[in-house]
């Protein structure tokens, strides 16, 4: 016998449906879920906060209503550093004595040749300049001289060296004056005159003790 047959047919579709269920819910075991694992709260650090800080105010005064100009600062001049200049020494110049200028200037002229003349003559000419310097830095000296000084050979030696000053003079005219046969004769004369003017010279140096 079938369920349609004992139930009917409206009531054995409805009951068949009711068995399927009853049959499923029998032989379906719940699946229990997993247990839940408590985990620990995570800890929160508290970051301490600064309290604001309020700007210091400065009391306001009538002055700082107007602005003041911004002070421009002053440069110093720049100074160039000072250079040390060391100066050059001069060299000492060699006094040479009037008697030995003329030495020297006889010797540079003796040799000379007739065709040389000219030359010649300019020498003897230097030669008659420096017996002229001599002479007047001797007149120099005697008027220095105390008049507790017996000066009567000084001035007879100064006469002398006078007339000896003048015949060199003459001898440097004549000298000028010489043809090719008297030249030579004429230099001896000359260099004989300078000589004699020059003892004249040495004589008046000596002839006083000051």
């Amino acid at each position: 016998m079938t369920i349609s047959r004992f139930f009917g047919p409206a009531a054995g579709g409805a009951a068949l449906l009711a068995v399927l269920a009853a049959g499923c819910a029998k032989n379906s075991t719940p699946t229990p879920a997993p247990p839940q694992i408590a985990r620990p709260p995570t800890p929160t650090t508290a970051v301490p906060t600064a309290a604001p800080t309020a700007a210091p105010t400065t009391p306001s005064t009538a002055s700082d209503a107007v602005s003041s100009p911004t002070p421009v600062p002053t440069v110093a001049p720049t100074l160039a550093p000072k250079v040390a200049v060391t100066p050059t020494p001069v060299p000492a110049i060699a006094v040479v004595p009037r008697g030995e200028q003329g030495a020297l200037a006889w010797a540079a002229i003796r040799d000379d040749t007739f065709d040389q003349r000219a030359a010649f003559v300019a020498g003897a000419n230097q030669m008659a300049s420096i017996l002229d310097a001599q002479v007047g830095e001797l007149d120099a000296k005697r008027a220095t001289f105390a008049s507790t000084v017996d000066t009567k050979n000084w001035d007879f030696a100064m006469q002398d060296l006078r007339s000896s000053q003048a015949y060199f003079k003459s001898m440097v005219t004549e000298v000028a004056g010489a043809n090719s046969d008297t030249w030579q004769q004429e230099k001896d004369k000359l260099e004989a005159a300078w000589t004699k003017a020059e003892t004249a010279v040495d004589t008046v140096r000596t002839s006083v003790t000051e």
